[in-house]
């Protein structure tokens, strides 16, 4: 449930449901999604939310991947976790768990005008045995634990958890404190603290929580109020001489939020009513800020082998990208003109003009085919150029990764040649060009990972509106990836649609007769132009799910030049040859439909100028 899901479609939905029906729906979904086979898979799919070893810091002796933590009221019940420490996290609360006498889950109420949430019957925690069930039920989650115990049998629920905490955050009197700590001398306890500071000299704590909630009649509320709440106590507490790390939960609703608090004095922090407001990408876009502002504060890279020239390997990518692009221009130069090469002819042992005149419309079909095929040569060709030059070279492993996966398969496309029972001499030679420039970029590059960070800093108006816009495209990306695989298998098999029949006027057994390699040839080119779709659907699909960023110009560009240069083939030729069948092109026209919404919504957010360093 990412951001462009979440905001557009989700959201309503479930803001019109009881909150707690509504988390308990959500946190059930994502938990199945997480184990069905695959399903981790899947979730970085659709975030690429791991964080970068860059942001991973050492506290209480303890390695968390980011400062980043999930506030146990997100997920009391503990439905989720294994999935939601997946989800850019790098540690998550537990709890508070009480006793069986002394648990007891609390109303949950969303003030939406104020987005807020309000916990009526107090902060009773889950049942210490349900805790233990529940966490052996799940897979292990894959970042550090923090268990919140409260109560009087503390001692008893953190001998019971001991197997799967890494942390405790302990709620009580000092003097329960000191008696935990003389049972748990090894584990990090963290004291919440509530109010002012104990003044006893004596008392060391391995570090203190502060979670700024509000206390209402009957409960308590969690807002954006926090974060001024926790500001001021944390500075008192800086300011006080306090040394020990300090936790801080609840108030970030926005990555500006996480920056002052770290700013402040903060060693960790902790979403709770964010991450339901603002949505499940905040920890990501936290993630991402705090990188930001380390390269800002020039902080070594970590990755070898890069330097002010670019990464090695990205100029080959580049050259990759341009012969695409080259390529596609070609390919449309051809469809629009003699259609037919010479080692087609030979192949069919017929001449353009043999097959034109015997059937026009059959040779105005395979001009429709190969002119589609160019555009979207064309516009995949601008996106990995525009991919090597802006990402790659830069040495951002998310941008790696997608070129080497879309350009592999690209490659595998050829193979379609041999199925069909044509192989393309041209085709052969554009590949055996271009191929030596991918297998040296992919060498090249295969060690770099540098992280990425963003400008992205508050849930203005644009970012919003952004999420709209970044659903239109993940959508017309699994458009294409779908239309390729369709279009591909009708190619392996039937090779033509109803509709093409009926506009070419002609039955496939006439064609066999009249030339039994006509229908090899025009196979050929249909599975080659389902193979350039899923390839062109997989790059816009991973650039849109990972390199969808504030400030982001060259990606809005590349939307609009490469959408423009595959839509206009792809309508453009319909119109010339007079194949206007409504239900034949309706597929084209939402895509036409998705790629306008998809550059109105996300103009303001990826065009807007990043500030100056």
């Amino acid at each position: 449930m990412p951001d462009w899901s979440y905001h557009p479609l989700f959201k309503p939905l479930l803001f019109q449901l009881p909150a707690a029906t509504a988390r308990r729906l959500t946190l059930t979904a994502i938990s199945t999604l997480d184990r069905l086979p695959g399903g981790h898979l899947l979730l970085e799919l659709m975030g690429h939310m791991k964080p970068y070893p860059e942001l991973a810091r050492t506290v209480f002796g303890i390695t968390f991947p980011s400062p980043v933590g999930l506030s146990g009221r997100v997920d009391p019940e503990l439905l989720a976790t294994s999935a939601l420490s997946k989800f850019g996290f790098g540690w998550i609360e537990v709890g508070p768990i009480a006793s069986t006498a002394e648990a007891g889950a609390a109303e949950v109420v969303l003030a939406r005008e104020e987005e807020a949430i309000l916990y009526r019957g107090g902060a009773q925690g889950i049942d210490v045995e349900q805790v233990v069930e529940r966490l052996k039920r799940q897979k292990k989650a894959v970042v550090p634990l923090a268990v919140h115990v409260a109560g009087s049998r503390a001692v008893q629920l953190m001998e019971r958890t001991r197997d799967d905490a890494d942390l405790y955050i302990f709620e009580g009197t000092v003097s329960e404190y000191r008696s935990v700590k003389e049972k748990f001398a090894q584990t990090p306890v963290l004291y919440a603290l509530d109010g002012e500071l104990p003044a006893e000299a004596e008392v060391t704590f391995d570090g203190i929580y502060l979670d700024d909630r509000m206390p209402v009649e009957g409960g308590f509320r969690d807002d954006r109020e926090g974060k001024g709440r926790a500001l001021a106590r944390l500075r008192a507490l800086k300011s006080s001489g306090v040394t020990v790390p300090i936790v801080v939960s609840g108030g970030i609703y926005e990555p500006q939020d996480a920056i002052d608090l770290l700013d402040a004095g903060a060693d960790l922090v902790l979403l709770s009513s964010g991450f339901v407001y603002s949505g499940p990408g905040l920890p990501k876009r936290i993630n991402e800020a705090v990188l930001d502002e380390l390269r800002k504060r020039e902080v070594p890279r970590r990755a070898a082998g890069s330097d002010r020239s670019g990464t090695p390997g990205w100029f080959s990518w580049f050259l990759m990208g341009l012969g695409v692009l080259v390529a596609g221009i070609l390919a449309l130069v051809v469809g629009l003109t003699d259609v037919m090469l010479a080692h087609d002819e030979e192949f069919l042992g017929l001449s353009r003009e043999a097959v034109s005149q015997w059937s026009p419309e059959l040779f105005r079909f395979m001009s429709h085919d190969r002119i589609t095929l160019a555009g979207i040569m064309i516009s995949a060709g601008l996106l990995f150029a525009q991919l090597a030059w802006h990402k790659v070279r830069r040495g951002e492993r998310w941008a790696i990764v997608l070129f080497a996966l879309a350009a592999g398969y690209g490659f595998l496309n050829f193979l379609y040649s041999f199925f069909v029972g044509y192989v393309d001499a041209w085709h052969l030679l554009y590949n055996a060009l271009i191929l030596p420039f991918y297998i040296w970029g992919l060498w090249r590059t295969k060690e770099v990972s540098l992280p990425h960070g963003s400008t992205n800093r508050q849930n203005s108006k644009a970012w919003q509106r952004s999420q709209i816009g970044q659903l239109m495209f993940v959508l017309l990306g699994g458009a294409l990836l779908t239309a390729g695989v369709v279009i591909s298998l009708i190619g392996m098999g039937d090779v033509f649609v109803q509709e093409d029949l009926c506009y070419i006027g002609v039955a496939p057994e006439e064609i066999d007769r009249f030339n039994q390699r006509l229908i090899p040839l025009i196979a050929h080119d249909r599975a080659g132009f389902g193979g350039a779709l899923i390839c062109e659907g997989l790059l816009l699909l991973l650039i849109s799910l990972w390199g969808y960023r504030e400030g982001e110009r060259w990606l809005w560009w590349s939307y609009l030049l490469g959408g423009f240069a595959g839509l206009a083939a792809g309508i453009g030729v319909h119109l010339k040859i007079g194949y206007i069948d409504f239900y034949h092109l309706l597929p084209a026209y939402i895509a036409l439909a998705l790629y306008l919404l998809g550059l109105y919504f996300s103009h303001a957010y990826l065009c807007k100028r990043k500030p100056p360093r």
